[in-house]
């Protein structure tokens, strides 16, 4: 691996890390390690189902996957920046409709770098977190909803904010005209042949 860790010795590796936390402060994980395009170790630790006694199959275990979608937000960012249809580091209202309002405290603007970097300055909560699809409400009503706070101005503290993630996805839904979890299946999943994930 790029760490160092030899290919004979990756099992014994991760053992150790999970066995740290298996049935101690988390139920189970998965893991997976590619190389060239390759699965090349894969392996299941703990339940899926801890009642019922059913392990975690590496292969078949679903997850839900939580903050890892803000990885396909920045991704979409850099695949607009990169076609010159956003400025990561321009205000974001550029970008936003005049009628939506971006909660500030102070007068600097937020650039997309501040939100992709958590410098925004908002404080965090969990913004519909597990919801029902039945319930599923529109990104832009989910975040006028839930009121947040900008603590500090931009760029001076890094501040983990689930609110500022949901706001970058609502620009990117804004830059290119559709909701942000199609662009990310259409210019990301199915690029990649991820036909078993989604954000919807």
């Amino acid at each position: 691996t790029p760490s160092g860790i030899e290919s004979d010795n990756i099992e014994q590796e991760f053992d150790e890390v999970f066995n740290d936390y298996i049935g101690k402060t988390v139920q189970g994980a998965a893991v997976a390690v590619v190389k060239n395009g390759e699965i090349v170790f894969e392996k299941g630790y703990g339940y899926a189902d801890e009642r019922n006694s059913i392990p975690v199959d590496p292969v078949n275990t679903v997850f839900e996957y939580g903050s890892v979608t803000k990885l396909f937000t920045w991704v979409s960012a850099m695949q607009l920046a990169e076609k010159g249809q956003l400025d990561l580091e321009q205000d974001i209202r550029t970008y936003l409709p005049s009628d939506f309002k971006v909660p500030l405290s102070y007068s600097k603007p937020i650039s997309m770098l501040n939100l992709m970097n958590h410098t925004a300055g908002f404080d965090d909560y969990g913004i519909g977190l597990m919801t029902r699809e039945d319930n599923y409400t529109d990104l832009r009503t989910a975040l006028e909803e839930h009121k947040v706070l900008q603590m500090n101005e931009p760029g001076v503290i890094c501040s983990y904010s689930n609110y500022g993630a949901g706001l970058a996805g609502y620009l990117v839904q804004c830059v290119v005209g559709e909701d942000e979890y199609k662009y990310v299946n259409k210019h990301i999943f199915d690029v990649l042949g991820m036909k078993d994930v989604t954000m919807s």
